[in-house]
C-alpha cells in the first residue's frame, strides 16, 4: 500500500478533536470512552438489515419502516409489528421527494420513550449503512465516487457515502494544484487508503485512482502539430473554457469548442479529471489551442434528412423568454417555439412550462443559413387531438365551470358550450362529467354543443317514462317563467301555471335552487320533458274551521279586537295597509296594528265599495268578510271587503305622521350627545364579526314570521346591502322600537328571541344611511342629512320653535352644546327616521319595493364593506346548521355575482333536512332535533338544582305586575333584580332545552368534531369555553358580543344543570344497534372548574351531568337493556370478541352485563365513567389464573376455529397473557392434553417437531415420551415458553445409549446435530460412542483409533469399529490430541501415570501453564514435579515458590545437594526475585528467618526529606541469634545464597506495634523524643491529614523538659512541618500551646500572650526563633505589633482594616490593660471609634458631659416652648460620648451636632453652627418630638421681613445687572460664588487645576486613571476611570466651597442610576469622595431651579404628577411679578433644551 502523507489528516484530527465533532458509531461520551479494539464482526452483525421479528424490538437494530405521517417538524415512521416512533424532519432534508407511503430504514435506539414511543433515527441507520460500506470499499481497493465539500487544513473535505472524509492535498494529483477552491463542488474518484476506527476518520486519496491512467501520449509539447487528436484529462474549469492535461503539457479548449450543444456553464459538458479525446486547433507562443466538438459531425450539417420539416421530435426547454420558448433537440440544435405556436385550446400555456421540461414539437422551418429553427407545439396538440376526438362524433367532457357560462374540458382542452336553448346546461355542475359533440376546430380551442346528447337523453327518457308517472326530482333552475329540474339523467322543465292550485305572483317564492320535490310527468312538447308539481301539492294550507268564523273571530287571530282601520285606496278599487285606528283619545294595545294573514304573512288588500273606489288617499273603513263559498274556492279565509258608506273620513298617512313624530321625539341637545356616543360605542362593540351582525338581522325576521314560516334574502347593488324577507311587516309597535334605543319587542312576546332593540341599530355601523319599506312605511335613517349639521336647524325643527325669544331661549340654556356641538357625531342618527316617498336609484326597483317582501332594508356603504359583509355571510352559510333552532325561518338566500346560495330547512317529526344548494350543486344535511322537554321555571326547581335564585313578582314603574329573579345570598338575603334578564323568561312557567346531531344518509347519528360551537341561544354563539358532542339550544343571556354565555348569570346555572341532567334522557333515545355511535354523544369529561370565572357554570353542569350518570340506565347492554354504569363490564382485552361475551363471562364469574356488541363502547374508557368495572390484561389474568379448571371446561366447548381464534388472542397479546399461557391446554401426550406448567414439572416428556419427528422411535425406546401433536404448527409457538432445541438436546444428551445399537446411536446422533442452537461444542460433549475400552464417552475427549499410540490413551481413543467419517469429523484430529485431550485431562492422566512419562512424549508441546496446575496435586511427585520445574521458565518458577507453604530448616540437621531443600534453595539464589519470596517461607528451627536479620535502623522519606531514626532506641526489645551462621554453612557452595539470609530493616508497621506493646507493658511512659519523632514520622509518611486518633493515648510529653527535648529534637533534625502538624493535634495534651503566643515583645504584650520562660530560655538563637516562628509563634514583626506600634504612637495610618473580632478583641484588652483611661488622642480615638462600629458596640452618651451648656435664649423659641415640655439647650461644639468597654471607660470623643435624652426631655445642640438647619434635621427624625409644625413655628420669616427681603433682592438684581454689563458673561453650574472677576481663561485653569487634583486623589486609592486626560474635558468623566475591582465607574467633580453642589440634571441623574458612580468635592476640607446617595438622602432639602420662561409646562406637570404623594413637597414660585432668569442665569441654566436632549457640561461647569 502506497504511503500517504496524512499530516492534513492530522491537522484535520486535531481539528475534530478540540470541537469535539467526531461521530461514533457507539457513540461514546468523549474520545475517552471509545473503544480501543472495535469488534467489527459485531458491529456487521448490527448494521445488517435484518428481517422485522413481531412483536419483539431490539435495540441498535437497523429495520424498515413506512412513512405514514409527515410534518414540518416531524416524520412518523411504522416498524410493522412493533410500533410507531417519530424522527425529526432534519435527518431527512436529503430527500425532499419524501412522502407517506415510502420506506426508509431507520435504527432502533430506544425501546420506548417517556410517551412510550420507539425512539428512532435515520441518520444512525444511514451511518451503520454507510460504515458497512466504507469498510467493504476498503477491504476490497474499489473506487468510490465522492463530493468535495469544502477546503479542510492540508487538503479537502469530501463526501462519500453520506460520511465524511479527508482529502490530503498530496492526495490529489501528481502535480500541484494552483486553486483548490475550483475543486469544491464537484465529484470525483477515490480510493480509501486510510480509516481510523477509533475516531471514525477516513482517508481518500485520488492520485491511486490516477496511478497508471495518467495520459501518455508518447509525444512532448515539440511534437504537437494542429490537426492531431489527443488524450487528455480536465484539469481546472473556468468560465471562458476548460484546460487539458496532455501528459507533461496543457491545452485549453475555448467554451465556444467544447460542444454543438448549448449550455451555459462548461461543467454541463465536462468535469474536472474527466479524461476526453481533443483535436490541435493551433499553437501560437507555446500555447495549445483545442478542440472537442470538432471530433464530432456539425449537427446543421445533417438537419434536413435528420429532422424534415413536419416531423414530430422530442425537446428539451432550454429558455423561456416573452415572445417563446427555446427547445433543444436531440441534436443540440435550439429552436424557437413563438407564442402564436406555443398553445392551443388551452392545453398548454406557457406558464405551466418550466426549463428543462421534456416537450414534443413540430418542425415547421429551418434556415440553415443563418442557423435558425423554427418550431410548432399547437400543431402537436391540435392533431393529436383530432386523432382522438374526430369532428361529427360525442366525446366524454367534464365540467369545470358552471356559473353564467358553461366551461367544459377535453383531455386537457377547455372550451364553452355554445347552446344558449339548451336545459341541460342548467343542470350541469362543476366536476360532473357529460356528452358533448365536436362541431370543428377554433383557433382558440373547439367548437362544440350539448344539444345533440341532451336530444338523445330526451329520446330515451321520453321511451321510459309515462305521463302521470312521479318522480323526485331537484331544482337546478328557476327562470321567470318556468323551473329547470333533474334527475338523474333525466331533465325537464315546469311552466310557472303548472306550480300550485293558487294563483302563483312570484316563482321564486314558490321553490329554490335545490330543494328536491316530486313531479308528475305530462308530456313532451317540443323537444322538452313537462312536469307539473300542482297536482301534488294542492293541500289548503289554512284550518277549515277558520271558514266558519265571523269578522270579528278572524281579526282575533290577527291579535286585532277594534274593526277600525285607516286603509290606503290607490283609486283602483282596492284599500291596502290597513292601519287599526281608534277615533277618540284611547287608544288600544292593538293601535297601530295591521291587517296581515297570519299564516302567509301576507298584507291583506280589501275590496272597496263603489263610494271609495275611485278615490285616492288615507280614509277610515271597517271590514266585513267576503261569501264563505267564495273564500273556499280561493283556499282563503280572510278575504274583507269595507264595508260600504255614504262618506269615508279621509285622514292624513298614519304612516308617515309616525315617521313625523319619532324625528321629533328627541329634543335635547346634552342626552342626545351622550345617546350618539352609546349608539357608536354599541354599534362598534357589540359584534365581534358582520357575520353576528348579519344574525340579528336573521333572529328579527325570524320573530316576524307568519304561521308558514320566513324566507329571508341577502344581495348587493350597487352601493347598497339590501335584506328583506317574507314576515310580518312592521306595526305602529315595531316602528317604536326600531326608532328606540331601549324599547325592543321581545319583552312583550314570549315566543320572540329579540326583535329591533339595541341590537339591530349596531347593524348600522359601517353604514351612512339605511333605508327602510315594510308594509305602509317608507323611511331612512340618514347620517347625511344636511340639518344634522347646523345645531339651530335641527333642534328649532325638532322642538318646533317658532318665534325668536324662544330660539334664544333655548341656545343660551344649552350655550355649551351649541359651542361645542359637532354635527352628525353628536346627532343619534340611526334613531330619528325621515319619510321618504321616494328611494334611491339603485333601490327603487326590484325586491327592495317588491309587494312580495314584507320587510326591506338596504344599508348604504363602501364597496369594500358590502364585500365584507358578503363574504362573511357566505362563511356563515357554509355551516349550514346555524339555522337548526331558528323557529320559524325556512329558507335563507345569498345573490352574489349572480350566484343563488340557498340554504333551506324542512321539519320532519324530529328530522331536520338542512339543505344547501348554490348554482346547480346542492347538499344536504340531516339533523336529528329532539326536546329536552319542558323545564320548570320555579322556585322549587330552583331548589332542586340549588341555584341561588328566587322568582317574585313586582309592581314595576308603569304600575303593572311583573316577575323578575332576584339573588340569594349565603348569609340568607335577597339581593335585587338581576339584570339582563328578559322579562319574558321569569313571566313564563316553563323553558324549553333542545338538542340536535347530525345524522347521515343510513339515519346514523355522527357527533361534532371537538372544533365546532355547540351552543346555541336560537343561533349559534362563537363558545369555544364549553363543548359537547351535539348541538343544545337554550334561552341563555348572552354577553354583550352575543358571542358567548355569561358565565356568572343565576339564569345559565340553572339551565346548565338541567343540560347535565337530561344530555343522557336524550342520549337514551338512540340507545339501540342502530345507533352503533351513540355513546360519542356523551361528554368525555367535565367542563372545566380550574378557572375560577368558569367554576360556578361549570359546577352546575358538572353537577347535574354526574348526578345523571349514577342515576339513569344508558348503556344498552349485551342482554339489549339499558344499564347503568355500576351494571357494567368493559372489556378492554378484546377476549369477549374472541369466545364470545356467554363465555367471558362464564370464565369471569361476572354478574355484570358488557355493553352491547353492535354499538361502540370506546367513549365509555373516558375518566369520567369512573363507576364502570373496566377488563383489563392487568385485573383479567389474575381472575383467570383462579379459574384454570372453568377456562379449561369453556375452552372444551369451543369450536376448532373458535378455539384457534382463542390461542392467536393470546398469541397476539403474550406479553400480557404470559401468566395465563403456561396454564392453557396446548399440549398432547398419549390422548391426555396438558398445559405449559404442567408439562414443565413432566418427566423424560419432550414435544414433537420437525426435528424431532425423525427420530420419536429411537427416543422412545431410550424411555422418552413425545407428543402427538407438532409445536411448530400451533399459534402459540412463539409465545409459550416450550424446550428449545438446545433445551430438548440437553435432556437427551442427558440418557444412557448403552441399548443403542452403534447404527441407532449414530442415526440419533446426526439428527442432534441439526438442532438449532446447538454448537458443535455441545455435538462433541454427548457421551454416545465408546473408547477402546469399551466405555460411552464424549468425541471431543477421544481421538480416532490408532495402535501406535501410548496403551494409556486408550482411555481417550475410539474403538476400531466406530472409527468412520461421522465419528471422526467430530473427534479430535490426531494433530489435536495434545490440546484436546492431553491439557485437558492432564490431571487424570499423572493420576495413572508418572507425569515424567507423559512429559517425555509430549514434551515439545508441554506448556508451562501445565507445569503451574500441577503445583499443588498431592499425586504428583514432588520430585519429579521439580525435576520440570527446573526446566520451566521463570514465571512458572515463581509461582512454584509462591505455593510453597514453608521451607523448613533445622540447625541440627545436614543437606545434601539433592536435596529438596538444597534444589529449592539453589533454584531460588538465581534469581533476585526468588531470592525475596523465598525468605518468607524460610523457617530455622520453627522460628521465622526475619527474626534472625532485622537492621538497627528505621528509615522516613518526608517531604523529600531522609529521616534516620535508631531501631533499638526506638524499641529496646529488638535482639539478634547467631543460629544464622550454622544454617549459612551448609549452603555455602550455592551463589548469592547470602542474598537470601542477608539482614533488612523491620517494617515500620511492626515498629509501631512492638513500641505500642512495649509502653503498654511499661505503663505508658513519657516519651523520648525518638519514640516520639517515631510516631509523628509514621503518621505522615502515610499521608493522613490528621494525627491518628488512636495512638494518642500512647503519647504523654506534659512534662516541660520532655516538651523542650522534643522541640531541640525536631529543630535538629529541621523537622518543624512535622512537629507543627502534630502539634495542631487536639488529643494530645502539651504543657503549653505555642500558636499565637509572642516572642521577644514584651512592650506590647501582655504576660498571657507570651511564650513560658523554658522555652524563651531554650531559644537562644536567631535560628531557634525562627524554629518557633514556624510553629506558629509571633516575634515583633508582625502586624499586630506593628499596630499596637502605631496605636502607642498616636499615629493615623491606614493599617486598621481588621475584620477579626479575636483580634480586634485582643487589641482592646491589650489597650485596656496597657493605657491611662479614658484616651482622649483624635487619633487614637479614631482607632477605637473604628473598632467598636467593626465590633457592632456603640458608643455612650452622658448628659453629664454635655456642662456646661445653657438654654437657647432665642424669643421665638421662648414663645414656643411656652406650649410644649420639651428643652433646647446649646452645647459649644460638637457633642461628646464615651467609648466604653467591658464596662471601662476606654476613651472619649466629640460628634454630632445634635443629641437628644427622652428621660429629661432635652435637646442638645452644638452651638457653633446654625440651628435652623439643624433643626429641619431634627424634624425628620421620628424619635424626636418636634415637628416640622413646630420648626415653621420658630423660624418661619414675618411678612415684613419677607417685604425686606424683597427690596434686598431687588437690589441684588440691580447689582447683577451692573456686573453682567462690566463682565458680559455667563456664568455656568457648580460655584456659588460670583464669578465677575476672573476672565473665562482663568476660569478654565482653575477647573483644570481641580480636575488634576481629583486624578491625584484616585490613583492614590487604586483607581487606574490612564485613560483620563485630565488637563481637559469637562467635569464629569465616562468610561475612563477603573476602580480597583476592576469596573468602569463615571465621576463627577465639583467645588462646594459655598457649602453647596450644583448639579446638571445629566450629572444628577448619573449619579443615581448607579452607586458606584463617584462624586468628588473639593471644599474647605480639601478633596474628598462622597457617597452621593447617601449625601442626597441625608440633607432634607434639595432644590431643584428652573426658569418657567425656557421650560415647557408640560415637563412641570409631568414632575406633578411625579411628587403629589410625596409629603412636603411644594412648588414655590416667588416673586410672581417678574421672571427668575436673570437669577438662573447666574448659574449657567439659560440654555433650553428641547423635548428631552441632555445638556452636556463643559470645562466651566465645576
Amino acid at each position: 500500500m502506497t504511503n500517504v502523507d496524512d499530516k492534513g489528516f492530522d491537522k484535520l484530527k486535531l481539528k475534530r478533536t478540540n470541537n469535539k465533532s467526531i461521530t461514533y458509531m457507539e457513540s461514546p461520551k468523549s474520545i475517552s470512552d471509545a473503544p480501543e479494539k472495535f469488534d467489527w464482526d459485531a458491529f456487521e452483525r448490527k448494521s445488517e438489515v435484518v428481517a422485522v421479528d413481531p412483536g419483539k424490538v431490539v435495540e441498535d437494530e437497523v429495520v424498515e419502516g413506512e412513512v405514514i405521517k409527515l410534518s414540518k417538524y416531524e416524520v412518523v415512521v411504522n416498524i410493522s409489528g412493533k410500533g410507531v416512533g417519530s424522527i425529526p424532519s432534519s435527518e431527512f432534508r436529503y430527500n425532499p421527494d419524501l412522502k407517506v407511503g415510502d420506506r426508509v430504514e431507520v435504527c432502533i435506539e430506544s425501546a420506548e420513550d417517556k410517551n412510550g414511543q420507539i425512539v428512532l433515527s435515520h441518520s444512525k441507520a444511514r451511518s451503520l449503512k454507510s460504515w458497512n460500506r466504507v469498510n467493504e470499499a476498503f477491504k476490497n481497493d474499489e473506487i468510490v465516487r465522492g463530493f468535495i465539500k469544502s477546503r479542510a487544513g492540508g487538503g479537502m473535505e469530501v463526501e462519500i457515502f453520506g460520511l465524511k472524509a479527508f482529502l490530503p492535498q498530496s492526495q490529489i494529483d501528481f502535480k500541484p494544484i494552483h486553486n483548490y477552491y475550483q475543486l469544491v463542488g464537484t465529484t470525483m474518484d477515490f480510493k480509501i487508503v486510510k480509516i481510523n476506527h477509533e475516531f471514525h476518520n477516513i482517508v481518500v486519496s485520488h492520485k491511486r485512482v490516477l496511478e497508471g491512467e495518467e495520459p501518455d501520449n508518447g509525444i512532448s509539447i515539440e511534437d504537437v502539430s494542429v490537426g492531431q487528436t489527443l488524450t487528455g484529462r480536465v484539469r481546472n474549469i473556468r468560465e471562458f473554457g476548460v484546460f487539458i492535461d496532455l501528459g507533461g503539457f496543457d491545452g485549453m479548449v475555448h467554451r465556444s469548442n467544447l460542444s454543438w450543444k448549448s449550455f451555459n456553464d462548461p461543467r454541463e459538458i465536462v468535469s474536472v479529471w474527466d479524461q476526453v479525446k481533443v483535436v490541435v486547433l493551433g499553437i501560437k507562443e507555446g500555447k495549445i489551442e483545442l478542440g472537442m466538438k470538432q471530433l464530432t459531425p456539425d449537427p446543421w450539417s445533417t438537419i434536413e434528412n435528420d429532422y424534415p420539416i413536419g416531423t414530430n421530435v422530442d425537446a428539451k426547454i432550454s429558455n423561456i423568454v416573452d415572445y417563446g420558448v427555446f427547445a433543444e433537440l436531440p441534436s443540440g440544435i435550439v429552436g424557437l417555439i413563438h407564442n402564436n405556436e406555443l398553445q392551443w385550446g388551452g392545453k398548454t400555456s406557457k406558464e405551466e412550462l418550466k426549463k428543462g421540461d421534456s416537450i414534443k414539437v413540430q418542425i415547421i422551418n429551418i434556415d440553415i443559413e443563418k442557423k435558425q429553427l423554427s418550431l410548432s407545439r399547437d400543431k402537436i396538440t391540435s392533431s393529436e387531438f383530432l386523432e382522438t376526438h374526430p369532428i361529427g362524433h360525442l366525446t366524454s367532457a367534464t365540467v369545470i365551470q358552471s356559473k353564467k357560462q358553461v366551461t367544459v374540458d377535453i383531455d386537457g382542452i377547455r372550451t364553452n358550450i355554445v347552446d344558449d336553448n339548451s336545459l341541460m346546461r342548467y343542470t350541469l355542475t362543476e366536476g360532473s362529467t357529460t356528452q358533448v359533440l365536436i362541431k370543428g376546430l377554433t383557433k382558440n380551442g373547439i367548437s362544440c354543443s350539448i344539444q345533440e346528447y341532451e336530444k338523445q337523453l330526451i329520446e330515451r327518457t321520453a321511451k321510459q317514462i309515462h305521463p302521470g308517472d312521479v318522480i323526485e326530482a331537484e331544482v337546478a333552475h328557476i327562470l321567470n317563467d318556468a323551473v329547470i329540474i333533474k334527475s338523474n339523467d333525466i331533465c325537464g322543465i315546469i311552466p310557472k301555471n303548472e306550480l300550485s292550485v293558487n294563483p302563483v305572483s312570484d316563482i321564486f317564492k314558490e321553490v329554490f335552487v335545490g330543494e328536491t320535490i316530486r313531479v308528475v310527468y305530462l308530456e313532451c312538447r317540443d323537444g322538452k320533458l313537462i312536469f307539473g308539481k300542482k297536482y301534488l301539492d294542492n293541500t289548503d294550507i289554512y284550518p277549515k274551521e277558520l271558514y266558519d268564523l265571523g269578522v270579528d273571530n278572524l281579526l282575533k287571530q290577527m291579535s286585532i279586537t277594534h274593526n277600525c282601520f285607516i286603509g290606503h285606496s290607490n283609486g283602483n278599487g282596492f284599500v291596502n295597509n290597513l292601519y287599526v285606528y281608534y277615533p277618540g283619545q284611547e287608544r288600544g294595545e292593538d293601535y297601530g296594528n295591521l291587517l296581515l294573514d297570519p299564516v302567509t304573512g301576507r298584507n291583506i288588500g280589501v275590496s272597496a265599495p263603489k263610494q271609495l273606489s275611485d278615490k285616492e288617499g288615507f280614509f277610515v273603513v271597517s271590514l266585513q268578510l267576503a261569501n264563505k263559498g267564495y273564500r273556499e274556492e280561493k283556499h282563503c279565509p280572510f278575504i274583507f271587503n269595507v264595508v260600504p258608506n255614504y262618506s269615508f273620513e279621509e285622514k292624513e298617512n298614519p304612516y308617515a305622521k309616525d315617521v313625523e313624530l319619532a324625528y321629533k321625539t328627541l329634543t335635547s341637545p346634552k342626552a342626545n350627545t351622550a345617546l350618539a356616543n352609546l349608539l357608536e360605542e354599541v354599534g362598534q362593540n357589540m359584534y365581534s364579526s358582520k357575520g353576528r351582525m348579519f344574525f340579528e338581522l336573521l333572529q328579527n325576521a325570524d320573530d316576524a314570521s307568519s304561521a308558514n314560516g320566513v324566507s329571508l334574502k341577502v344581495q348587493s347593488k350597487g352601493d347598497y346591502l339590501i335584506i328583506t324577507h317574507d314576515g310580518f311587516a312592521f306595526s305602529k309597535n315595531d316602528f317604536d322600537s326600531i326608532t328606540s334605543a331601549a324599547k325592543s319587542t321581545k319583552s312583550s312576546n314570549k315566543k320572540k328571541t329579540g326583535y329591533k332593540g339595541i341590537g339591530f341599530k349596531s347593524v348600522f355601523t359601517n353604514s351612512d344611511a339605511v333605508f327602510i319599506k315594510s308594509g305602509g312605511y317608507s323611511f331612512a335613517f340618514d347620517k347625511s342629512n344636511p340639518d344634522y349639521s347646523d345645531f339651530e336647524t335641527f333642534y328649532y325643527t325638532v322642538n318646533d320653535l317658532k318665534t325668536d325669544q324662544e330660539k334664544i331661549e333655548f341656545r343660551n340654556k344649552f350655550a355649551k352644546e351649541y359651542r361645542e356641538f359637532n354635527m352628525v357625531d353628536d346627532i343619534p342618527w340611526q334613531l330619528l327616521p325621515i319619510q321618504k316617498s321616494e328611494f334611491p336609484k339603485d333601490i327603487s326597483r326590484g325586491d327592495f319595493t317588491s309587494p312580495r317582501n314584507n320587510v326591506a332594508i338596504a344599508l348604504r356603504m363602501d364597496p369594500s364593506k358590502i364585500n365584507e359583509y358578503l363574504n362573511d355571510i357566505e362563511e356563515v352559510l357554509s355551516t349550514p346548521q346555524f339555522v337548526l333552532f331558528l323557529r320559524n325561518t325556512k329558507r335563507i338566500q345569498l345573490v352574489r355575482d349572480g350566484v343563488i346560495t340557498t340554504i333551506s330547512k324542512a321539519i320532519s317529526n324530529d328530522r331536520i333536512q338542512v339543505k344547501t344548494s348554490a348554482q346547480n350543486d346542492s347538499k344536504d344535511v340531516f339533523y336529528k332535533l329532539i326536546s329536552g322537554g319542558a323545564v320548570g321555571v320555579s322556585n322549587d326547581e330552583f331548589i332542586k338544582a340549588s341555584v341561588p335564585i328566587e322568582k317574585v313578582e313586582i309592581i314595576n314603574k308603569r304600575g303593572e305586575k311583573e316577575l323578575i329573579f332576584i339573588p340569594l345570598h349565603d348569609d340568607g338575603t335577597k339581593g335585587e333584580r338581576i339584570p339582563g334578564i328578559p322579562n319574558r323568561i321569569p313571566s313564563s312557567d316553563q323553558t324549553e332545552i333542545t338538542f340536535a346531531v347530525p345524522i347521515n344518509a343510513d339515519g346514523k347519528i355522527e357527533p361534532i368534531s371537538t372544533r365546532a360551537n355547540s351552543f346555541f341561544a336560537y343561533l349559534p354563539m362563537d363558545e369555544a369555553r364549553f363543548h359537547l358532542p351535539f348541538y343544545v339550544n337554550a334561552d341563555f343571556i348572552l354577553m354583550s358580543n352575543r358571542e358567548g354565555i355569561q358565565c356568572d348569570n343565576p339564569w345559565n346555572y340553572f339551565l346548565f344543570y338541567h343540560i347535565g341532567r337530561k344530555i343522557l334522557d336524550w342520549v337514551t333515545t338512540y340507545a339501540t344497534p342502530e345507533q352503533p355511535d351513540y355513546l360519542k354523544l356523551l361528554p368525555k369529561e367535565k367542563f372545566n372548574e380550574s378557572d375560577s370565572s368558569l367554576r360556578a357554570l361549570s359546577g352546575f353542569f358538572n353537577k347535574g351531568f354526574l348526578n345523571s350518570l349514577e342515576e339513569v340506565p344508558f348503556i344498552l347492554g349485551d342482554d339489549n337493556c339499558l344499564h347503568t354504569q355500576d351494571d357494567i363490564l368493559i372489556d378492554e382485552t378484546g377476549l369477549s370478541g374472541i369466545i364470545g361475551v356467554p363465555a367471558f363471562r362464564e370464565m369471569l364469574g361476572a354478574r355484570k352485563h358488557l355493553p352491547h356488541s353492535g354499538i361502540d363502547s370506546s367513549p365509555l374508557k373516558a375518566t369520567i365513567f369512573s363507576k364502570i368495572t373496566k377488563v383489563t390484561f392487568e385485573n383479567l389474568m389474575p381472575v383467570l389464573a383462579r379459574r384454570t379448571e372453568i377456562i379449561k371446561t369453556e375452552l372444551s366447548k369451543l369450536n376448532s376455529n373458535t378455539l384457534t381464534s382463542f390461542f392467536n388472542w393470546v398469541s397476539t397479546n403474550s406479553q400480557e397473557c404470559k401468566s395465563l399461557i403456561p396454564n392453557l391446554p396446548i399440549l398432547n401426550f398419549d390422548g391426555i392434553w396438558y398445559s405449559e406448567a404442567e408439562f414443565k414439572i413432566l418427566n423424560n416428556h419432550i414435544i414433537s417437531s420437525e426435528k424431532v419427528k425423525p427420530v420419536k422411535g429411537i427416543l422412545e425406546k431410550l424411555g422418552f415420551l413425545c407428543s402427538e401433536n407438532e409445536i411448530d404448527t400451533h399459534p402459540l409457538s412463539n409465545s409459550i415458553s416450550v424446550p428449545s432445541d438446545k433445551d430438548v438436546f440437553e435432556l437427551i444428551s442427558k440418557a444412557n445409549f448403552s441399548p443403542l445399537s452403534f447404527q441407532e446411536r449414530e442415526m440419533l446422533f446426526t439428527q442432534l446435530c441439526s438442532f438449532t442452537g446447538v454448537g458443535e461444542a455441545k455435538i462433541k460433549e454427548i457421551a454416545i460412542f465408546k473408547n477402546c475400552n469399551g466405555v460411552l464417552r464424549p468425541l471431543k475427549d477421544m481421538t480416532k483409533y490408532s495402535a501406535t499410540l501410548p496403551i494409556w490413551l486408550h482411555e481417550y481413543m475410539l474403538t476400531n469399529a466406530e472409527s468412520n467419517f461421522t465419528t471422526e469429523k467430530y473427534s479430535v484430529s490426531p494433530e489435536q490430541i495434545f490440546p484436546n485431550i492431553i491439557e485437558p485431562h492432564l490431571t487424570e492422566l499423572v493420576s495413572k501415570t508418572d507425569v515424567l512419562d507423559v512429559y517425555a512424549v509430549f514434551k515439545s508441546s508441554w506448556k508451562n501453564s501445565m507445569t503451574t496446575s500441577l503445583i499443588n496435586n498431592s499425586e504428583v511427585d514432588a520430585n519429579s514435579l521439580l525435576s520440570i520445574i527446573e526446566e520451566s521458565d521463570a514465571s512458572t518458577k515463581q509461582t512454584y515458590v509462591k505455593n510453597l507453604n514453608s521451607l523448613e530448616l533445622s540447625s541440627t540437621s545436614s543437606y545434601s545437594k539433592g536435596s529438596r531443600e538444597y534444589r529449592v534453595l539453589q533454584l531460588c539464589a538465581a534469581t533476585p526475585y526468588l531470592s525475596c519470596l523465598i525468605k518468607d517461607k524460610i523457617t530455622i528451627d520453627g522460628k521465622p528467618l526475619k527474626e534472625f536479620s532485622i537492621k538497627d535502623s528505621i528509615t522516613f522519606t518526608v517531604d523529600r526529606t531522609t529521616v534516620i531514626l535508631s531501631l533499638s532506641k526506638v524499641v529496646p526489645t529488638f535482639s539478634e541469634s547467631s543460629t544464622l551462621c550454622t544454617i549459612l554453612s551448609h549452603f555455602s557452595e550455592i551463589q548469592s545464597i547470602e542474598a537470601i539470609f542477608n539482614s533488612e530493616e523491620e517494617t515500620k508497621n511492626n515498629v509501631k506495634n512492638r513500641l505500642c506493646t512495649y509502653l503498654e507493658c511499661c505503663n505508658y511512659p513519657t516519651l523520648s523524643p525518638e519514640q516520639f519523632a517515631f510516631f509523628a514520622l509514621y503518621e505522615k509518611e502515610k499521608g493522613h491529614v490528621n494525627f491518628e486518633y488512636n495512638l494518642s493515648s500512647y503519647i504523654k510529653v506534659n512534662d516541660q523538659k520532655a516538651f523542650v527535648n522534643i522541640i531541640d529534637f525536631f529543630y535538629q533534625k529541621n523537622l518543624d512541618v512535622v512537629l507543627k502538624w502534630v502539634l495542631e493535634s487536639r488529643s494530645i495534651t502539651y504543657p503549653i500551646n505555642l500558636n499565637g503566643l509572642y516572642i521577644n515583645s514584651d512592650d506590647y504584650t501582655l504576660a498571657t500572650e507570651r511564650v513560658p520562660t523554658y522555652i524563651s530560655l531554650w531559644a537562644n538563637s536567631e535560628e531557634k526563633i525562627s524554629f518557633l516562628v514556624k510553629l506558629g509563634v509571633h516575634n515583633d514583626d508582625g502586624d499586630e505589633i506593628s499596630r499596637r506600634k502605631s496605636f502607642k504612637s498616636c499615629l493615623n495610618e491606614d493599617i486598621w482594616n481588621i475584620s477579626s473580632y479575636s483580634v480586634i478583641n485582643k487589641f482592646l484588652a491589650w489597650v485596656k490593660e496597657s493605657f491611662q483611661l479614658p484616651i482622649c488622642d483624635p487619633n487614637q480615638v479614631n482607632v477605637l471609634r473604628s473598632l467598636f462600629l467593626k465590633r457592632g458596640i456603640d458608643v455612650k452618651r452622658n448628659v453629664d458631659d454635655f456642662k456646661p451648656s445653657y438654654e437657647w435664649n432665642d424669643e421665638r423659641y421662648r414663645a414656643w416652648k411656652k406650649q410644649h415640655s420639651f428643652s433646647i439647650l446649646i452645647y459649644n461644639g460638637e457633642l461628646p460620648y464615651r467609648g466604653v468597654y467591658e464596662n471601662k471607660l476606654i476613651f472619649t470623643g466629640k460628634e454630632s451636632d445634635y443629641f437628644y435624652s427622652p428621660n429629661n426631655k432635652t435637646l442638645y445642640i452644638n452651638g457653633e453652627k446654625d440651628i435652623a438647619p439643624i433643626m429641619s434635621s431634627v424634624y425628620s427624625d421620628s424619635n424626636i418630638p418636634f415637628t416640622k409644625d413646630d420648626w415653621n413655628a420658630i423660624f418661619m420669616i414675618s411678612v415684613d421681613s419677607v417685604k425686606d427681603l424683597n427690596q434686598e433682592n431687588q437690589n441684588l438684581k440691580a447689582r447683577i445687572a451692573e456686573l453682567e454689563r462690566e463682565n458680559n458673561e455667563t456664568h455656568r453650574e457648580g460655584k456659588e460664588t460670583d464669578r465677575g472677576d476672573k476672565s473665562k481663561e482663568e476660569q478654565a485653569e482653575i477647573n483644570r487645576q481641580l480636575r488634576i487634583r481629583a486624578k491625584s486623589f484616585l490613583q492614590c486609592r487604586g483607581f487606574d486613571v490612564s485613560q483620563w486626560d485630565a488637563n481637559s474635558g469637562g467635569p464629569d468623566v465616562e468610561r475612563k476611570i477603573i476602580d480597583p475591582n476592576g469596573n468602569y465607574v463615571n465621576v463627577a467633580i465639583r467645588s462646594a466651597s459655598g457649602k453647596k453642589v450644583h448639579l446638571s440634571a445629566s450629572s444628577f441623574e448619573m449619579l443615581v442610576n448607579d452607586k458606584n458612580n463617584i462624586l468628588i468635592i473639593e471644599d474647605s476640607n480639601g478633596i474628598h469622595s462622597v457617597d452621593f446617595q447617601e449625601l442626597f438622602g441625608n440633607n432634607a432639602n434639595v432644590n431643584l431651579i428652573f426658569d418657567a420662561n425656557q421650560t415647557p409646562l408640560e415637563y412641570f406637570v409631568a414632575l406633578a404628577r411625579f411628587f403629589k404623594y410625596i409629603k412636603n413637597t411644594d412648588f414655590v414660585i416667588e416673586n410672581p411679578t417678574y421672571s427668575a432668569y436673570d437669577e438662573i442665569k447666574t448659574f449657567g441654566l439659560d440654555v433650553k433644551n428641547e423635548g428631552t436632549v441632555i445638556i452636556d457640561n463643559s470645562e466651566n461647569d465645576i
